[in-house]
């Protein structure tokens, strides 16, 4: 079941800049910044994704749009920031415009998950920041950009650095009591769990343990929530997060098996190629050549 993008009834978006930051095996960065972008989205540009493998933040610079994330919606304005998370479904839209302008990061996996809830951040949308901080919001991303477009010493650093500034920025204006309903308690104990054990070879009993509530009524709130079963939402969570490896560092795949809780890397793979359609060495050879040719029309355009 792999990650689909789906532009629908638009004539798309136009990325006039975009850089990318891969992480190697031995950097260690708390925070890392995997991509940056500013980008056009045009008339009745829409975007569903289905189980994002994107963690990141947009914030709004010009132009109109809407954010559908959980079920809710949002209008998009100037000075908005969005939070996209890892494994939910959302899809987001041009609004009544010629053109929304929009400037980007993506993070790589990391330890993403755990600042965000820690922050308060992990069931939040859109954030509307006031005027007097929107040029300080502004400059973060712009800097962030350049940091990945001139790569400075240290640049892996100073890009994690603001990030986690824009971070606490939106987590200081994040409207919480508006989001804390979204996600049941037991949900977010059982995300949480899993996302700190993801190497361990996890059951749904001991997931609805650590989430205090019975393994029937923790299934009924996930299907509720996710649209699927606990089991089934583990299963996705753990082959996204090994498609977040895959494409965003160049570690062994048997580490990747560790990683997303299977000890030997033979059933790994065997699970990979039945849920994402293509074994985990070809999803990376894809997922390179798709960075490659994307950066090739960008270079022509």
């Amino acid at each position: 079941m792999a990650e689909r993008d789906e532009w629908v009834d638009g004539a798309g978006r136009e990325d006039i800049a975009l850089h990318v930051n891969p992480l190697k095996a031995d950097d260690k960065i708390l925070f890392h910044v995997y991509a940056a972008g500013l980008s056009l989205c045009q008339r009745d540009f829409v975007l569903n994704r289905q189980s994002s493998v994107v963690c990141g933040v947009e914030y709004v610079l010009k132009g109109s749009g809407e954010i559908t994330a959980s079920g809710r919606t949002y209008d998009l304005a100037p000075g908005d920031a969005y939070i996209l998370h890892f494994y939910e479904n959302h899809s987001y839209r041009t609004g009544d415009c010629e053109c929304w302008r929009k400037i980007w990061f993506l993070f790589g996996h990391a330890f993403i998950t755990a600042a965000m809830r820690h922050l308060g951040l992990l069931s939040v949308s859109r954030v509307r920041l006031p005027a007097e901080e929107r040029p300080a919001m502004e400059t973060h991303f712009l800097r962030i950009l350049s940091c990945l477009r001139d790569k400075p010493k240290d640049y892996q650093i100073r890009s994690s650095v603001l990030a986690y500034e824009v971070l606490l920025l939106l987590a200081q204006y994040a409207d919480r009591q508006a989001h804390v309903e979204i996600m049941p308690p037991q949900v977010a104990r059982a995300v949480h769990y899993v996302d700190e054990h993801m190497h361990e070879p996890l059951s749904v009993e001991c997931i609805a343990d650590n989430a205090f509530c019975s393994r029937i009524h923790l299934t009924r709130l996930f299907k509720k929530y996710f649209g699927v079963s606990t089991h089934e939402w583990l299963a996705s969570t753990r082959m996204r997060y090994a498609c977040v490896l895959l494409s965003q560092t160049d570690l062994p795949i048997k580490d990747i098996a560790s990683r997303v809780g299977y000890q030997d890397p033979f059933h790994f793979s065997t699970a990979f190629k039945k849920t994402i359609q293509s074994t985990p060495s070809q999803y990376r050879s894809q997922s390179r050549e798709m960075s490659r040719e994307s950066g090739a029309r960008r270079m022509h355009a």
